[in-house]
């Protein structure tokens, strides 16, 4: 007897038929996702649920680490060659994190593509000073300037 599967509906049906209505030549690819990875994109659509538009609160704080776990997770080798670059990245930096005019501090270093996922969850937070001192007292791996760099 054969056994059948049971998936569940795309919920992101409706957007595709606006996208098709609303912009008839832009194409749409369907690409095969590993179980696992749906499941940790589900959970990390449903945990940012709602109106995400910068980090603000202790949640906003969980997702991200949440996102970034996804982010090494999914991306082993980008995650491994950022971890090795940042002693070079702190060793190009002067005293304190100082480019050379000591007109700016390097406070933080983030890899190109985690960057992107914070910006799909939360589209208008912007890396200025405040967020990166932030995101390095909670995450000190990005941390390449400042005291003890």
């Amino acid at each position: 007897m054969k056994q059948t599967r049971i998936e569940k509906a795309d919920p992101y049906l409706p957007f595709y038929i606006l996208e098709k209505e609303t912009k008839p030549k832009n194409k749409l690819y369907w690409m095969a996702v590993k179980q696992d990875d749906l499941d940790t994109i589900d959970h990390l659509v449903e945990l940012s649920s709602g109106k995400r538009e910068e980090v603000k609160s202790q949640k906003d704080w969980e997702i991200l680490g949440e996102l970034f776990t996804f982010f090494a997770n999914k991306w082993p080798n980008e995650y491994k060659d950022f971890k090795e670059a940042i002693p070079k990245i702190r060793s190009s930096r002067n005293a304190g994190g100082y480019s050379k005019s000591k007109e700016m501090v390097y406070m933080g270093a983030l890899p190109p593509r985690f960057e992107r996922l914070i910006k799909a969850i939360f589209p208008l937070q912007s890396f200025n000073k405040d967020f990166m001192y932030k995101l390095i007292k909670r995450m000190p791996l990005f941390k390449i300037g400042g005291e003890g760099n």
